[in-house]
């Protein structure tokens, strides 16, 4: 695990030469420039080394959530696990936190330490929030190895989105899925996330589409409806995740009921 925390050195010692780092051209598609300059109080930053420390110590003793079922779905997470390229940031604005960004060919993990302390605040474990978030950008940096996105398009993107973000949603959602309750949500949610991808999918106004790109995996979480119906699916389907992934991303949305 190779684990950068430069930025969060510089920011602790009031120096920010980190403002122009490759990060910031990188968090929106576009290319535009995204910087939230961090608070430099003292209690900030006491709160940021706190957090920092903590991070290590989950870093250092990391184990996925749901272990058996990520050593089935990514047998070679371990192996995966130790060229991992983590970024400890600051300067990301809400409601990026933790995210994977590529640069340079290379893909990055990114949690940015300024957005946790909100976490801190709601009194959560935040060991245990910290494996959850590792957890779900671990699972697209695996699934990202087997099925690497080559193709283009806009059905295609979205298909992708709804295999890739629901699979580390599910994964990331709690330790031991398979004796979580998941009837009460799916009943809540499944169907209208479900419905709204697949208007999406029918969608052929470019302008639309950016937009149904946009929502579909960021923004309130119950509006991420392709992310959200994805992990939803896979809820309903807990015993056959493993068949779902060999799948594919393209397959998962035909058994989803969704034919575009």
């Amino acid at each position: 695990m190779n684990i950068n925390d430069s930025m969060i050195k510089n920011y602790l010692a009031d120096e920010d030469d980190y403002v122009n780092h490759w990060l910031f051209y990188n968090i929106l598609d576009n290319g535009e420039y995204t910087f939230d300059k961090p608070n430099p109080n003292k209690e900030y930053k006491d709160k940021v080394n706190e957090i920092y420390e903590k991070i290590y110590i989950s870093l250092s003793k990391f184990t996925p959530y749901n272990a058996s079922i990520f050593s089935k779905l990514f047998p070679n997470w371990i192996e995966l696990i130790e060229d991992i390229n983590i970024i400890l940031a600051v300067g990301c604005p809400p409601p990026y936190d933790a995210m994977v960004r590529e640069y340079d060919g290379v893909e990055y993990v990114i949690f940015d330490l300024i957005r946790f302390i909100s976490y801190e605040k709601d009194s959560n474990d935040i060991i245990s929030l910290i494996r959850g978030m590792i957890t779900h950008e671990f699972t697209h940096i695996c699934i990202h190895k087997t099925y690497p996105f080559t193709e283009n398009g806009y059905i295609n993107k979205l298909k992708y989105i709804t295999f890739d973000e629901g699979f580390a949603h599910i994964l990331a959602f709690s330790d031991n899925i398979t004796s979580y309750d998941f009837s009460k949500i799916i009943k809540s949610h499944f169907e209208d996330t479900l419905n709204t991808l697949r208007i999406a999918l029918s969608e052929t106004d470019t302008l639309k589409q950016k937009e149904y790109l946009e929502k579909s995996s960021s923004g309130a979480y119950w509006s991420k409806f392709a992310a959200i119906s994805g992990k939803l699916y896979l809820a309903s389907n807990i015993d056959h995740l493993h068949d779902i992934y060999n799948s594919g991303p393209s397959n998962m949305t035909t058994k989803m009921g969704l034919y575009s």
